[in-house]
């Protein structure tokens, strides 16, 4: 079950709390031969790719905070770039390294990073400070803390679209009432750019993609009728992303990259 509640300028979405042991048995999930194939030798990276392209540099080490099962770390070291993770769910860290070897992968907290100030050329964290209930602000001044100057940052929240301006809430009340706890905040664009100037950075790009077709789905007959005819979803939907205005509308999470002056 999940709720919504408005929380100033953002949309709190209740469930369950992301802790570390939600996030090890999420990824627990994967199976062995499907992270083995989650971590095979490729580049592959979609519209993250595109962007990581745009903004982060080829010198210097490049870090993913909460990086998960390493899949990104992965493939930009793939991609040539000097990659480490960081993620506070061991067991995972430690699974991937018995299928990879070759990954750099530590353990450690976003909030408390184990790297030197102005050390890392490029910061990346894919839908991770969404989920502190605080807010983003010590994350990205931790963010801010090991980046050198002229260092870039690439960050993914989930976005605060026309539709889900649009939805039904209940109060932090109602929802705790039913049992339900933080699990994160949809952010649009003017919030997190605030956010990442307070922590001193600079805002240089953001944008709205992925999975504007399963929001448009739900609201839409016509396209769940669409999805009964046309088999393997994931070959044919990401093209929904790439129709003027609708990622506007509809796209599930926001890119945003940023300089530290």
């Amino acid at each position: 079950m999940t709720a919504y509640v408005r929380a100033g300028n953002r949309l709190a979405v209740y469930a369950q709390r992301a802790t570390s042991g939600f996030w090890e048995q999420s990824w627990g999930g994967l199976s062995e031969p499907g992270l083995e194939h989650a971590l095979r030798a490729t580049g592959r990276l979609g519209v993250d790719g595109l962007f990581f392209r745009r903004h982060l540099p080829r010198k210097g080490v490049v870090l993913e905070a909460g990086c998960g099962v390493g899949i990104v770390v992965k493939r930009l070291s793939h991609r040539g770039y000097s990659c480490v993770g960081v993620d506070f769910s061991i067991p995972s860290l430690v699974r991937s390294k018995r299928v990879s070897p070759d990954l750099r992968l530590a353990g450690g907290d976003v909030l408390n990073l184990p790297f030197r100030p102005a050390s890392l050329a490029a910061y990346v964290s894919l839908g991770v400070v969404e989920h502190f209930e605080d807010g983003p602000h010590e994350a990205l001044l931790e963010a801010a803390r090991v980046l050198q100057q002229g260092g870039a940052l690439c960050l993914s929240v989930p976005y605060l679209n026309g539709i889900r301006q649009r939805l039904l809430t209940l109060t932090k009340e109602e929802a705790v009432a039913r049992n339900l706890e933080f699990y994160q905040y949809c952010f649009s664009e003017a919030d997190l750019s605030n956010e990442l100037r307070r922590a001193g950075l600079r805002p240089v790009g953001s944008v709205a993609y992925r999975n504007s077709y399963r929001l448009l789905r739900g609201r839409l007959p016509i396209l769940r009728r669409l999805g009964q005819f046309l088999p393997r979803e994931s070959l044919w939907t990401p093209m929904f992303d790439f129709v003027p205005g609708l990622p506007k509308l509809a796209a599930h999470m926001m890119l945003t990259a940023a300089i530290k002056p």
